[in-house]
């Protein structure tokens, strides 16, 4: 007797060696499971290099670019067809769309069962026969194949903070629609509040809490701050000018008569810089009897 199992394997997102059992439950009293073994590697028909794009800081006001390229398996055929990014804060576009990579075409011999097992593209810095003692220069072979670059630049006009999100290349490819890339910014201002929000924790009635926050430049640049305008009625404010155009002191001061109930409100400080016209500072606490 037998008996006939078909499996379907579902690649999704996986890449290189794969291994899946399947388990099935018999009436022979002899052997009441059978694990059946399914190994298959998986080889991506388009892949990125790198794979994410890290622009660490970034000044407001300023932009920043980097580049990855987007590489065929083999001599797969493409066109990248637009390109999607996360949010405004960033902008994509195809450099060239007839760069170089380097692909290598190889074929392992194993000493130990004599079986060749063949490989396609591999990374620009294993490829070739010198940075693998195993594969024979008989057997290996480099293929110049076509690669896209593209661009991905930070715009000036960003907003302050940090984010993430996904750079999305759509392909004419029916295997594979979209690429991803991830890409991280932190984008700051000239000035900088330490810290950029305070927390009172409990506050007990008649009680004051204070705390000062230093607002500086992080460069040369020089500001000015014009107006501070305090959204917490709980709270007292008062700003002083340490040094001219370079750094200030804010006070944050709780009033002993504040009333019992959470304490939430931001202050809004206003500057003359043209990147950072307005700052705001979160406060938070809760006074109780």
């Amino acid at each position: 007797m037998w008996g006939e199992v078909k499996a379907t394997f579902r690649t999704r997102s996986r890449v290189g060696k794969q291994s899946k059992s399947i388990t099935v439950n018999t009436n022979d009293p002899d052997k009441k499971t059978v694990t059946l073994v399914i190994k298959g590697e998986i080889y991506q028909l388009l892949r990125t290099s790198p794979g994410s794009l890290s622009f660490g800081k970034v000044y407001r006001g300023k932009s920043k670019t980097l580049t990855f390229k987007v590489i065929p398996w083999a001599d797969t055929e493409f066109e990248i067809e637009r390109i999607e990014v996360p949010t405004d804060d960033f902008e994509a576009h195809v450099v060239k769309s007839s760069g170089l990579a380097t692909v290598w075409r190889l074929a392992l011999r194993s000493a130990k069962d004599g079986l060749v097992k063949k490989f396609g593209s591999k990374r620009e810095d294993e490829a070739g026969p010198e940075n693998n003692p195993d594969i024979r220069p008989e057997d290996a072979g480099g293929e110049t194949l076509r690669a896209v670059t593209v661009a991905v630049t930070v715009r000036p006009t960003a907003s302050i903070g940090r984010r993430s999100g996904k750079v999305k290349i759509h392909t004419n490819l029916e295997e594979m629609r979209v690429l991803q890339v991830l890409a991280f910014v932190d984008v700051v201002g000239h000035i900088s509040v330490d810290p950029p929000a305070h927390n009172f924790g409990v506050i007990r009635t008649g009680e004051k809490k204070k705390v000062t926050l230093a607002i500086t430049s992080n460069d040369k640049t020089t500001f000015k701050i014009t107006r501070v305008e305090n959204g917490c009625e709980q709270v007292s404010v008062s700003l002083t000018e340490v040094q001219p155009g370079a750094r200030y002191e804010l006070t944050v001061e709780t009033k002993p008569d504040a009333p019992v109930g959470r304490l939430r409100g931001t202050i809004k400080l206003y500057t003359d810089d043209p990147n950072q016209p307005e700052m705001k500072v979160k406060l938070y606490g809760k006074v109780q009897n």
